[in-house]
């Protein structure tokens, strides 16, 4: 399981600047525009999460254009792709922005609710509700046998 982001538009072996090697944080301004990617290993189900540096957490993947979250081993997915019809811009303020990858071989709804109920692409929590989300998805990740998940995250800076 691999998540990283890179430049909007770059190809997918270009410099992933926002990953930087494993302990390294990339850097963003506010207003670039990003593309996310993930690839797995192994057929499974994913749940990518954006803990952004505002405390929001944000349900990335599954979303209203793509509910069903399995995804194919070795293909490389990318939010925005084309079919997404946005930019995903990075938003302020500045801190540390995270993403969360979570990959697990049978279909296992890692939070209760992870498509909008409202028609927005993506399920958005404020802090004080994501803190408790967190807490749940971790639960829920112990309670799955070690061999039948993997996780990843990709840190990167943004700075004003």
């Amino acid at each position: 399981m691999r998540v990283w982001t890179a430049p909007d538009g770059a190809g997918a072996a270009s410099r992933d600047i926002g990953v930087g090697p494993k302990g390294k944080i990339g850097r963003y301004r506010v207003g670039d525009k990003i593309d996310v990617r993930f690839q797995a290993d192994s057929d499974c189900y994913l749940t990518l999460l954006n803990l952004g540096t505002s405390g929001k957490l944000t349900i990335l993947f599954p979303n209203s254009l793509h509910r069903d979250n399995f995804i194919k081993a070795g293909q490389i997915h990318e939010i925005p792709g084309d079919e997404y019809g946005f930019e995903y811009r990075i938003q302020g303020p500045a801190g540390v922005e995270t993403l969360k990858a979570i990959a697990t071989l049978e279909r296992v709804e890692i939070l209760e609710n992870q498509i909008a109920a409202d028609g927005t692409l993506f399920l958005t929590q404020e802090p004080t509700a994501a803190a408790r989300d967190i807490e749940v998805v971790k639960r829920k990740v112990e309670d799955i046998p070690a061999a039948a998940w993997a996780e990843d995250t990709c840190r990167f800076r943004v700075d004003i």
